[in-house]
């Protein structure tokens, strides 16, 4: 058997990896949905979306720098306060979710397909 053990996305014609583990989660998770069950796994969740998070936020950061958007600009596209901009180039990103550092890529141009 072959399996899969990352999810490639394609944003600024690059290719970025993320681990699949954290999509084989949310399906455990649909599966097995009750607390006991994410109490015993949450350490592994929180890990896995930490890494895609990151990597994400990085991506981010490289498309402003590489564009020059100052933080003040990128707060207008992104509808972010400028603390919180500063919050996401700095990777400080638990107030962040992945769906909204696909929506801020997305916001700033980039076609984002997995």
């Amino acid at each position: 058997f072959i399996y899969r053990i990352c999810c490639f996305m394609y944003i600024c014609k690059k290719k970025v990896m993320l681990q699949i583990s954290i999509f084989q989660f949310l399906n455990q998770l649909k599966e097995h949905n009750n607390r006991e069950w994410f109490a015993e796994n949450k350490k592994a969740f929180l890990a896995e979306e930490k890494l895609a998070k990151v990597k994400l936020a990085s991506v981010i950061a490289d498309i402003l720098e590489q564009q020059q958007i100052t933080h003040q600009e990128a707060g207008e596209v992104l509808d972010l306060e400028v603390e919180k901009v500063n919050n996401l180039i700095n990777g400080i990103l638990k107030e962040f979710t992945i769906e909204n550092l696909l929506s801020y890529l997305i916001k700033l141009g980039q076609n984002v397909e997995y």
